[in-house]
């Protein structure tokens, strides 16, 4: 990436912003200014509509079958893996999750640069070819499976996550909140549907080998057809006014802007802190609610399908808030999403029978699933530019990632191995009221700034 130096910014005076790159124009810290080189067209649409439901198949094959991953972890314990212990074999789950997003600015990077179909080909054909590897592996072979799903599925993913999320919001418009909401509830059904599919493969007469290759064939199909449906985004946006105003030719198209420039601007900084700080609780109660449960002895059965209703739960969560976004604006339902999370991980330690601890899986679901639902959108709102959206997700992804690498750890060491609950939920809780706080003050820029009659 293209840093620029303080020393390059000193020399250059108001009117020379072109001659340093990533500055050509300061256009993209407003909306309305953003606004004027969208892409041309209807707000949706056969065309638009198309995308979702092929990042729908995306999100259900490729993310859900990371999201299923405890299907792989009980199976590796039990019986594939037994000589290691369940912390190192979650690592290849861990891993998974990391490059989904990890790899997220490098995808941006070439979304922006018009390279869209070839990457999403690419990371699909990595994901592919990586299920086929894993049908290999051979038992208590750990750096077999640990290279194939956790390196080879993180790597496929995360080439091909962002680019098609991020598409979607070339088409839309006045429903973009609704629509990048749709194609999110795959990872929710995808998750219970893969779950679902391996613990049925894995302990019955198909087993691993030739279940994992099944997935295989039919990840093969659906992405093939997700890959022709995409064929409906036209390629890189038109950037007709951007270029007139700066004198290029038309078909010269803008470069990216530099990492130092997007944070420069006020409300992108805080919004990318909000992004850290509320990844690190997020995940904390979906990947303890079952040993929650069962600690405080709660009926077996109930414990066994939390995580099931919470992600089933997180389907409306995924759309209803979404659809209530794009008629309010994406930062107010957020900011009451973010602070309803957080009081549900401050009650969770009281929700020990079985009435309260449902109603918990089921709130945290919905309110859940709309956190993760609206975060590309509302950077998106930040500057909707088409031409820049990939890079500013991406940066956003790099800072969800680390988080995620080390939040749920952490506040697993804080409950310890006495089941000091109020620890890990407190941590979790005050971490999300943090981030609705500094979601607060990201509206309030972005508000002032965007109001008529502001430079």
């Amino acid at each position: 990436m293209d840093l620029v130096l303080p020393s390059q910014l000193e020399e250059k005076g108001p009117g020379d912003n072109a001659a340093v790159p990533g500055f050509e124009d300061e256009k993209p810290f407003t909306t309305r200014h953003a606004s004027e080189d969208a892409i041309d067209g209807p707000d949706g649409g056969l065309r638009g509509w198309s995308i979702v439901f092929a990042d729908w198949i995306i999100q259900f094959v490729m993310a859900g079958a990371i999201t299923g991953f405890g299907a792989f972890q009980t199976y590796y314990s039990t019986t594939y893996l037994p000589k290691y212990s369940t912390s190192t074999i979650s690592w290849i789950g861990t891993v998974e999750v990391f490059l989904e997003l990890a790899l997220g600015f490098i995808g941006g990077r070439l979304l922006d640069g018009g390279r869209f179909h070839s990457t999403v080909a690419i990371g699909c054909l990595v994901f592919v070819f990586s299920l086929f590897m894993l049908s290999l592996a051979k038992p208590n072979q750990y750096y077999q499976v640990f290279l194939a799903q956790g390196v080879g599925l993180g790597v496929g993913l995360g080439i091909a996550f962002l680019p098609t999320s991020g598409v979607v919001a070339h088409h839309f418009t006045k429903n973009r909140a609704l629509a990048m909401g749709i194609t999110t509830t795959g990872v929710s059904l995808g998750g219970f549907a893969w779950a679902a599919m391996f613990n049925h493969f894995f302990n019955g007469s198909i087993g691993f080998h030739w279940g994992v290759r099944i997935a295989g064939f039919i990840s093969l199909f659906a992405l093939i057809l997700s890959n022709i449906l995409f064929r409906f985004h036209p390629g890189p946006p038109r950037h007709t006014a951007s270029s007139a105003s700066s004198g290029s030719p038309p078909s010269e198209k803008p470069k990216p802007p530099t990492v130092l420039f997007i944070l420069r601007d006020p409300a992108y900084l805080i919004t990318f802190i909000f992004a850290f700080i509320y990844c690190l609780g997020l995940y904390f109660p979906m990947f303890y609610v079952q040993i929650f449960a069962e600690s405080h002895h709660i009926d077996q059965g109930l414990a066994n399908w939390a995580l099931s209703i919470i992600n089933l739960c997180g389907i409306p969560g995924r759309i209803v808030p979404n659809w209530i976004a794009d008629q309010m604006g994406i930062f107010p339902v957020y900011i009451f999403c973010m602070t309803a999370a957080a009081v549900l991980c401050l009650v969770m330690p009281v929700c020990t029978t079985i009435g309260p601890f449902l109603f918990f899986c089921i709130a945290y679901g919905f309110f859940s699933g709309s956190l993760v639902s609206l975060f590309f959108p509302t950077f998106i709102e930040l500057n909707p530019n088409p031409a820049e959206i990939g890079v500013r997700l991406g940066l956003a992804c790099m800072a969800c990632a680390v988080a995620n690498l080390i939040g749920t750890p952490i506040a697993g060491a804080l409950v310890g191995p006495h089941n000091k609950w109020v620890r890990g939920t407190s941590f979790a809780g005050v971490a999300q009221l943090i981030a609705a706080v500094l979601l607060c003050f990201a509206y309030r820029i972005h508000s002032r700034r965007n109001k008529p009659g502001s430079p």
